[in-house]
């Protein structure tokens, strides 16, 4: 159930504003409407966050470090003065990387020359005698007058390093002249070691900053509930001594939110919604049905204020497409067996919500391939009385027929529920005549294409549930004010109405999919089971080590791809076949409470 909201404005006297922001932040039940982050305060905050970001990145970088590190817990200010210091480290770090880089490059470069003392090389000039190197091509090379008194030192690539002498005056030659180096190659290679050192001693220091982790990650968010804060106290517009903000609250924390304007002089506005107005959607479900909100975090979906929640629905239907699509008992078992060993090994860390979708899939999943008696697709378990008695033989694999029937049957219930939702949603306007139209239509295309795919008697009802949901929805589709306005709108329409009541058919048929994928699952299952049975009978001892390998590999492959087809088309069949016709565009956000809790002492201080 989407829980209704109230738009709330909360005014406080401007003298109280830092310490009603804080009382607001431990209330914790007002969505804040828009926030404002032009405070220096804040950023001041934000400065302290992307160095306290950068050493967190930093220290937990290294995933080889080790597990065994006992954590040290200090402060907020104590966590951001590390902080500072590993800034320091990375920068300093960042600068010694660079100049190895440099002193790695120029050595590089003066390679093919060997050793290179340029001190002594421009001594020479005060005797006028001038060295150049030049690196020359062979022709370049051929070239050299006679006179001219040159050395080949070395030849890489072609190119021909040489050292050219003269007397006097530096002579001019073709070809590319090398300048000489600062210092001596020597003195660059001591250079280039010492960095290295250098570079490798601050890596240690880093490394010293392990323990220090999750106080890092603490005082990361402790920044970001101060940052909140900052922004809500600046987004406060100031009206002479008053300040005051807007915001959502949940109907069901009205009496809080009044309690505590009572105890803080507050003063409090509340009215619905306007329509224009964007407000976060808060589900509030029974226990059970809240089972499918780990698929929408998955998904990052959340339905808009004003649409419906579809959890009870998507949770029934997801179970059946998920139990379909996997279509193996044994593979269930499976499954049933692994959630319920991380249940028992992460016990805190496996949240109630996804052990127990987890479940209900799994039991759904072993259900369905207990009525279909597909156990891991191998006939020795099929034939077993111990399995056998769940058997319904009219869902067997080679009833191909049956089974897409009844994945018809599945898609124009599903659909039909989906606009039914629609029908009670408009109950109190005439467009609730048009979802009449809508479902006739559904139920007419649903008659048509089990004629048209399994050749069954077309009845004489289908064709009138066509033309009459056709003329309900031209009608009463546009009805918005003035009834023959919304006739000729829905007339002029009819072009799109009749693509729709065409991709209602399209919508029907793909719903057929739950049985080609899990046909395709059980195919690939026999393959591999055929392929290990013809290796373990090959080889007697050898044989038998591959078939068991080709076993566990092939079943586990097709496990993974059962799981992909569960993620594409189960999601699929409610997020677009069922969300188009249920008029789910899923367009919200997630109601987010302000809070906050101004205790320093969240964290203990290292002494």
């Amino acid at each position: 159930m989407i829980v209704p909201m109230k738009k709330a404005a909360i005014i406080v006297l401007e003298k109280e504003r830092h310490a009603s922001v804080n009382a607001l932040g431990q209330l914790g039940v007002v969505h804040i409407a828009s926030i404002s982050s032009d405070s220096q305060t804040w950023d001041a905050l934000q400065a302290e966050r992307d160095i306290l970001s950068r050493a967190y990145i930093e220290i937990t970088a290294d995933k080889k470090k080790n597990k065994k590190i006992r954590m040290e817990t200090v402060g907020y200010d104590k966590a951001f003065e590390i902080a500072v210091e590993i800034n320091d480290l990375i920068n300093n770090r960042v600068k010694k990387e660079s100049e190895l880089q440099q002193i790695i490059a120029e050595l590089k470069r003066l390679a093919p020359w060997g050793t290179l003392e340029p001190e002594k090389i421009k001594a020479l000039e005060q005797d006028d005698i001038f060295v150049s190197l030049m690196e020359l091509t062979k022709e370049q090379l051929d070239g050299l007058p006679a006179d001219v008194n040159a050395k080949v030192v070395s030849v890489q690539n072609k190119l021909y390093y040489t050292v050219v002498i003269s007397v006097g005056k530096r002579m001019e030659v073709p070809g590319k002249q090398i300048s000489l180096p600062s210092v001596s190659t020597k003195e660059l290679a001591g250079s280039l070691s010492k960095h290295e050192k250098e570079i490798a001693a601050i890596a240690h220091k880093i490394d010293g900053f392990h323990p220090y982790e999750a106080s890092f990650a603490a005082a990361l968010e402790k920044n970001a509930g101060k940052k909140e804060f900052e922004e809500v106290k600046a987004g406060m517009k100031d009206a002479a001594e008053v300040a005051y903000f807007s915001g959502f609250v949940p109907v069901t924390a009205l009496d809080d939110l009044k309690k505590a304007a009572s105890e803080n002089g507050w003063g409090v506005m509340l009215v619905d919604p306007d329509p224009e107005d964007d407000v976060p959607t808060l589900i509030r479900n029974p226990k059970p049905a809240r089972i499918i909100k780990p698929v929408f975090d998955f998904l990052g979906t959340v339905p808009g204020y004003k649409e419906k929640d579809i959890s009870v629905i998507f949770l029934l239907f997801f179970s059946i497409f998920y139990a379909m699509l996997i279509g193996d008992a044994g593979y269930g078992c499976i499954f049933l067996l692994l959630t319920v060993v991380a249940k028992l090994i992460m016990r805190k860390k496996l949240k109630p919500e996804l052990f127990g979708l987890l479940m209900v899939t799994s039991v759904a999943t072993i259900v369905w391939g207990a009525v279909t008696n597909t156990w891991f697709s191998v006939d020795a378990v099929a034939n077993s009385p111990i399995v056998r008695w769940a058997f319904v033989p009219a869902l067997a694999a080679d009833q191909a027929k049956f089974l897409m029937y009844v994945c018809f049957t599945i898609g124009v219930v599903h659909l039909s529920i989906a606009h039914l939702s629609s029908l009670v949603a408009f109950r109190k306007s005439l467009k609730a005549f048009s979802e009449m139209g809508k479902l006739a239509i559904i139920w007419g295309m649903y008659f048509m294409v089990l004629n048209l795919v399994l050749r069954e008697p077309l009845p004489f009802f289908a064709v009138h549930l066509l033309l009459g949901g056709l003329v309900f929805i031209v009608v009463f589709e546009y009805q918005e004010g003035n009834f023959l306005k919304g006739v000729a709108k829905g007339a002029a329409n009819i072009f799109l109405t009749l693509l729709s009541i065409i991709s209602s058919f399209a919508d029907i048929v793909s719903y057929v999919r739950l049985y080609a994928v899990s046909l395709a699952g059980a195919k690939i299952a026999i393959a591999f089971n055929d392929m290990s049975s013809a290796m373990g009978g090959a080889i007697p001892v050898v044989g038998i080590i591959f078939a068991v390998l080709i076993l566990f590999l092939g079943h586990a492959l097709n496990i993974v791809l059962a799981l992909i087809g569960v993620l594409v088309h189960g999601v699929r069949l409610n997020m677009l076949e069922f969300s188009s016709h249920a008029g789910m565009e899923w367009t919200g956000y997630s109601y987010s409470p302000f809070t906050y809790h101004d205790d320093t002492n969240d964290f203990k201080e290292e002494e």
